[in-house]
């Protein structure tokens, strides 16, 4: 079972909510006004994850159900009417002496107190407010309903009641009315609503403002908050005693009502939520557009003081002021060129600073790159050899694995040569350096063959 403090199914909202069952396509739950349910698919995004709606199960449950539902009515429409036979008629009893209709007549020996007067009450205490005993409608007296003020309505929750206060504000939405008794919301002790669906049934509402009325109904919490929902004009009564009354009408036509301003501080409520949060988003959208336009505003205004600014200088240049003929006192002339040598000055100052800072780090990185490169080429250098090794060693095992003559071995080395200076030719430097390593190893292992070819052979 999970408690909720409301649930919203579609325009109905629900107070006090107990959910008892959970089915694939309904919630079962009790609520501040009975029991009732409603279709998972109709609930918020966010009841529905929490009860693990799936709308593919709940579809083909009520699929299953529409089908099956056919199939039965197509069953009662096909099967034959039963056969009933005639109920036997009873047969009539002998009558007895003495009685008529199947009643006996009795003898009366009580003293019949019809239309005598009551006997009198004798009551030690009353439980409730003491009745008039003079009348005889006592029970419906004692049945009546509490009659309370706004001040007291916490202490009456999910009771019939009868409020009987002064109206303080009126709030008219577009699909909502709100009546605030005794105070201004958010003081006021009690809230009537009328909802969307009723508020055609009542009829200039404004004219409440300002005057004591009696309000029958319910009291429910909404938000920690009670409130009385009015679904008929006849809940509402304006009391004769109201200033500005004229008659039992109440409509007024000397009456004003408090209208809500564009941020309703009753926009909590679930009925203009979400109007008044999109009226929010768009003022909140509004002052940040004025909050940017503003920096922008003040930044342009910087940026043009400095730049008119005549103290603005640099290290190659020396601001040059243009002193009209009226304005030639030598004492101003004396303070512009004070303030020209002085940013003069502070830029040659910078400017050393500047060198004195970066110079040293640009020859130390430098000398970082020098490095990086030299060591580059050098294990680039390494890797083309290793690489020229292994091609010969390849060449190598070829040959020796054909087992040729001496001429053979020269003549295929001769071959390979030539072969490897037409890729140095064609070649971009990093593979080129690859090929020449590879071309000198070549050329030193032809010059080894010849040395062999040349020496005289041990067994002649």
């Amino acid at each position: 079972m999970s408690n909720l403090a409301t649930l919203r199914v579609g325009t109905e909202v629900y107070s006090n909510v107990t959910v008892t069952s959970v089915s694939v396509t309904d919630i079962f739950f009790t609520h501040s006004r009975g029991v009732g349910n409603a279709k998972l698919k109709n609930l918020d995004p966010a009841v529905q994850k929490m009860f693990h709606f799936d709308p593919a199960k709940s579809d083909a449950q009520q699929a299953d159900q529409a089908k099956a539902n056919a199939l039965y009515n197509q069953a009662v429409r096909n099967s034959p009417p039963p056969k009933r036979s005639p109920a036997p008629e009873p047969e009539p009893e002998p009558q007895q002496p003495g009685i008529a209709n199947g009643i006996r007549d009795h003898a009366i020996k009580a003293k019949s107190f019809l239309n005598q007067a009551a006997p009198s009450l004798q009551i030690e205490k009353w439980l409730t407010d003491q009745p008039d005993t003079s009348t005889t409608d006592v029970l419906a007296q004692s049945n009546a309903l509490p009659q309370i003020a706004a001040m007291e309505a916490t202490n009456y929750m999910g009771q019939e009641v009868i409020v009987t206060d002064k109206v303080a504000q009126v709030t008219l939405r577009a699909t909502v009315a709100l009546i605030n008794l005794n105070q201004k919301y958010p003081e006021s002790p009690l809230t009537c609503v009328v909802r969307n669906q009723d508020t055609n049934k009542f009829l200039n509402l404004e004219s409440y403002f300002g005057k004591r009325v009696e309000i029958t109904g319910r009291i429910i919490s909404y938000q920690g908050r009670p409130e009385i929902i009015l679904t008929l004009p006849e809940q509402i009564k304006l009391l004769s005693d109201s200033p500005g009354n004229d008659g039992d009408s109440p409509v007024s036509a000397g009456a004003t009502a408090l209208r809500a301003p564009a941020m309703d501080p009753q926009s909590s409520h679930p009925a203009i939520g979400a109007e008044v949060r999109s009226e929010r988003t768009a003022w909140w959208i509004a002052g940040s557009l004025g909050v940017i336009i503003l920096l922008l505003g003040l930044l342009v205004v910087l940026f043009w003081q400095r730049t008119s600014s005549p103290s603005r200088g640099s290290s190659s240049n020396v601001a040059l002021v243009r002193i009209s003929d009226e304005a030639s006192d030598e004492a101003m002339v004396e303070g512009w060129k004070q303030r020209a040598l002085a940013s003069e000055a502070m830029a040659g100052k910078q400017g050393q600073l500047l060198r004195e800072k970066i110079m040293p780090e640009l020859a130390e990185f430098a000398k970082q790159s020098l490095v990086q490169g030299l060591f580059a080429q050098r294990n680039a250098l390494l890797n083309a050899q290793e690489e020229a090794q292994r091609s010969l060693a390849e060449l190598e095992a070829r040959l020796a694995s054909l087992q040729l003559p001496l001429q053979e071995r020269i003549r295929a080395y001769k071959k390979r040569v030539a072969e490897l200076e037409k890729e140095v030719a064609s070649q971009d430097d990093g593979v080129r350096e690859l090929t020449r390593a590879t071309l000198s190893l070549v050329h030193r292992k032809l010059n080894d063959e010849r040395q062999l070819q040349r020496a005289p052979d041990p067994l002649n």
